[in-house]
């Protein structure tokens, strides 16, 4: 790993990518239990069964469209997503239309960086560890998700989840930052 720069660099920000989109399993459900109390449950139903639906529609038709973009490339965009999907939730608007508009945005970014991670991580990895470079990279998001309810509980438990809504949405764009120039610089 140490003689492959490239993805020693992406090692920490895929971490910070898993720990950005856990909160659709942590923050998003506490968010929506302040919001709407006992009629949380039946509505973060309905957002995972649209988040199911659309990555479903949309994983062959990204694939298609976004065919000649390099994996790195979407990768980017997808962390553009999961900004603006969790950073919609920052608008104190109490509607399910919102937090479904919200879904549509991040499970897009969802897509864009589940379906290319693992074919950039390949790519770049030696023929002959292969293996242990994915599995390297599997274990790290594993840990980014582990992070994401401990470090986001603090900052709900401490400021709300606006201000959680709003750490997100910083956090993405700075990774976004980060991961454009990281492909700048490799290219």
């Amino acid at each position: 790993l140490r003689e492959n720069p490239l993805l020693l660099r992406f090692l920490p920000l895929s971490l910070l990518a898993a720990f950005i989109y856990s909160q659709h399993s942590f923050t998003l459900p506490l968010h929506l239990k302040h919001l709407f109390s006992g009629d949380s449950p039946r509505l973060f139903g309905y957002i995972m069964s649209l988040n199911a639906v659309t990555v479903l529609a949309l994983s062959p038709l990204l694939n298609h469209l976004l065919r000649n973009r390099p994996p790195l490339g979407q990768i980017s965009l997808g962390i553009l997503f999961y900004g603006a999907g969790f950073g919609l939730l920052i608008l104190p608007v109490p509607s399910p239309l919102l937090f479904y508009a919200s879904t549509l945005l991040w499970t897009t970014g969802e897509v864009l960086d589940a379906v290319n991670s693992g074919v950039f991580v390949a790519n770049r990895s030696p023929i002959n560890h292969r293996g242990r470079f994915s599995s390297l990279f599997l274990t790290t998001k594993g840990a980014g998700r582990a992070l994401s309810p401990l470090l986001s509980g603090l900052i709900v438990n401490r400021w709300g989840t606006g201000v959680m809504w709003l750490f997100i949405l910083i956090l993405s764009l700075a990774l976004f930052r980060f991961l454009v120039l990281l492909r700048k610089r490799f290219a």
